[in-house]
């Protein structure tokens, strides 16, 4: 009986640590260049820019897609598919010339700098870094 309830505490320990370093959706941001005159995005036009279906913003400003290289799944929650997926999906892509990859970027700081300097650039970066971007790009609400 005490192993028992040893073990069904310790397995439930080891749920609250994992849990806990997991992110969820919410710890990340969405950031554009300055030019960018959106203010907002829902999920499906996140999802269809990080995809490539909309390749402009609606003032015609052709969109730069960029992310920090992180691999917690919930990033890839955010953009309702899976690291395998979306690279397969762009490999695919770029093999029969119709667009080219997003930027994938090591940190957060290269990611700001990349949408700061690029027309029409967006990113997602975690919400922790996001006192990091200053006046050089702007946050934008994502509405889920």
């Amino acid at each position: 009986m005490k192993k028992s309830i040893f073990l069904s505490t310790a397995i439930f320990a080891i749920f609250l640590f994992l849990d806990s370093n997991a992110q969820s959706v919410d710890d990340f941001i969405v950031i554009v260049n300055n030019d960018v005159s959106e203010g907002s995005l829902n999920s499906a036009e996140l999802r269809r820019i990080y995809f490539g279906f909309t390749p402009k913003w609606k003032g015609q400003r052709k969109i730069r897609i960029s992310y920090e290289r992180i691999e917690d799944q919930s990033f890839w929650k955010l953009l309702s598919t899976t690291k395998s997926d979306f690279n397969r999906f762009w490999d695919k892509r770029e093999r029969s010339d119709n667009g080219l990859k997003p930027v994938v970027l090591s940190n957060a700081e290269s990611v700001i700098d990349y949408v700061s300097n690029t027309e029409g650039a967006i990113g997602i970066i975690q919400k922790s870094s996001f006192e990091k971007i200053g006046n050089e790009c702007k946050r934008i609400d994502l509405i889920y």
